[in-house]
């Protein structure tokens, strides 16, 4: 080689390696269990992340123990961190929805006390939040059901539904407080699904607030599992209404979503009936299976063809159940949300 390209060579590569190691690595920043230096762990320096179910569980985690600390800051960034980059795990679900999930832990296990000295300590200390506003919708309608319970209305002493009424209408005059919020997050549109359905709103308010919601943050699959609990029968709807609006939301989110949302939607609608989904509901083997083989090939993740075994196997489709377990081999989980389906009473049903 001639001695000036060598030259040249050597400074390309050197300037390549000083290039990666003074190059931002990512890290889940907001995660002390990640193993990364903590110099690292920034939110200016995050690059793409594969983020699973796992981390799903984490974020929750660490959104709680900041709402235990008051570590408000933390909060705000996580939340804006996954929005703008519109992250999801790798079974497809939000990341932002480890906020839903985390509101719902939180204020639902602290009294009200504790719950409104977050509430006015984030005040505080973030004057300005678009966040923390939300919060208190969503604490306000976490307490409403915690006076509640979960028992019928008719089971419910009249003081528990006065209280109810009362906490379901702070949560709405405070996402009527903060209109900008709509634009801002899904977590808006998902409480106000949630307290217009538990205040008993007519189904053309349902759907009013449904569809602005998915218009904004079209594909954020929680907004279709809410709207679509308020069609179940329990709340005065029936399995035709839900059927239909499956089929709608899958057709309405096939550009972006493939047929998946099918099958989302039938699993979530599994876990709030009583009976075998495919003898209860309108819900048909076939059609749930072409939509979680577009599932798995969307999110491969293992929770999902665990899922997708699942459902086969409550279907009696043995030569699908045979093929999913043998894929899975030992990340074979079958039986979830689904009572009496485990790997062993599977590999029974399919002679293996």
């Amino acid at each position: 080689m001639h001695l000036n390209s060598f030259r040249s060579a050597v400074t390309i590569l050197a300037a390549a390696l000083m290039s990666a190691i003074s190059a931002p690595v990512y890290a889940q920043w907001w995660n002390p269990q990640d193993p990364m230096p903590e110099i690292r762990r920034k939110p200016e320096l995050a690059r793409p992340f594969v983020y699973t179910r796992d981390s799903l569980n984490q974020a929750s985690m660490q959104i709680q123990m900041s709402m235990e600390t008051g570590d408000c800051a933390k909060l705000e960034a996580m939340h804006d961190d996954f929005l703008k980059r519109k992250s999801r795990a790798t079974d497809g679900t939000w990341m932002v929805e480890s906020f839903q999930w985390a509101f719902d832990a939180w204020f639902g296990s602290r009294d009200l006390a504790r719950s409104e000295r977050l509430v006015r300590e984030w005040k505080e200390k973030a004057p300005e939040s678009k966040l923390r506003p939300l919060a208190e919708a969503a604490m306000w309608q976490r307490q409403a059901w915690n006076a509640r319970g979960g028992q019928s209305a008719g089971r419910v002493a009249a003081e528990g539904l006065q209280i109810f009424r009362e906490r379901l209408k702070r949560s709405q005059d405070a996402l009527d407080a903060n209109p900008d919020g709509a634009a801002f997050s899904p977590i808006w549109h998902w409480v106000a699904l949630i307290v217009a359905g538990s205040s008993g709103q007519s189904a053309a308010e349902l759907d009013r607030r449904f569809n602005q919601g998915v218009a904004t943050f079209p594909g954020y699959q929680t907004l279709y599992f809410t709207r679509v609990n308020y069609l179940l029968p329990q709340w005065g709807g029936n399995f035709k209404q839900v059927d239909e609006f499956i089929r709608a939301s899958a057709t309405a989110t096939a550009a972006t979503e493939g047929a998946s949302l099918y099958a989302w939607l039938y699993v979530d609608v599994s876990r709030k009936v009583d009976g075998e989904v495919f003898s209860t509901t309108k819900a048909t083997w076939p059609e749930m299976k072409k939509s979680f083989e577009d599932m798995t090939a969307r999110f491969p993740d293992a929770w999902n063809k665990n899922l997708y075994a699942t459902f086969a196997c409550r279907a009696r489709d043995r030569d699908t159940t045979k093929k999913l377990l043998e894929e899975l081999g030992p990340k074979a989980q079958l039986g979830i949300w689904s009572s009496g389906i485990s790997n062993e009473s599977c590999r029974m049903m399919v002679g293996g």
